[in-house]
């Protein structure tokens, strides 16, 4: 059973899942949100910073035209640790999961400690911390939920976190 403090943070998954009443479905039902949630109820390591980019990702919406960019600001944002403004509602892109596909998959093995097929992107994120982690599992999972309908066979990736260090 989730505490009301716990239903009040799944609030920041209404872009992916809608209303309060499914995020806490989702939430009771997902691995991912299983592992995510406690991070943040539980972690020091989540300063303003990392609450102002999380609430960054909420802002991303998969049928903007800019969502490739949006996705690239937000891991800037990540490696930086200072939010800032993401781009509103625009056009569907039939061709953004190709365009992302890569990287996520980058973001995925970073936030999962790998160094191979993760590239320049090791750079724009910096040193490893939990708190960046955790909001690169956030962002991976957002938009892999966003785009399940436009995947294919081949879902979006997304760490294995917090199981790898």
């Amino acid at each position: 059973m989730l505490t009301d403090d716990q239903k009040e943070r799944l609030n920041q998954w209404c872009n992916v899942y809608g209303e309060s009443d499914k995020c806490v479905a989702a939430a009771q039902e997902d691995k991912t949100l299983q592992r995510l949630l406690p991070f943040e109820m539980e972690s020091d390591d989540i300063d303003e910073a990392a609450r102002g980019i999380r609430q960054r990702i909420t802002g991303i919406e998969v049928c903007h035209r800019q969502c490739k960019r949006n996705v690239e600001g937000v891991l800037g944002m990540i490696g930086e640790m200072k939010a800032a403004p993401v781009f509103g509602c625009g056009q569907t892109d039939a061709g953004l999961v190709a365009e992302l596909r890569d990287t996520m998959a980058a973001a995925a093995a970073w936030a999962d400690g790998k160094t191979d097929g993760v590239g320049s992107l090791s750079d724009v994120l910096g040193e490893r911390t939990p708190a960046k982690r955790w909001l690169v599992a956030c962002l991976c999972k957002t938009l892999a939920q966003q785009l399940a309908g436009y995947q294919g066979d081949e879902p979006l990736a997304q760490p294995h976190w917090p199981a790898h260090k």
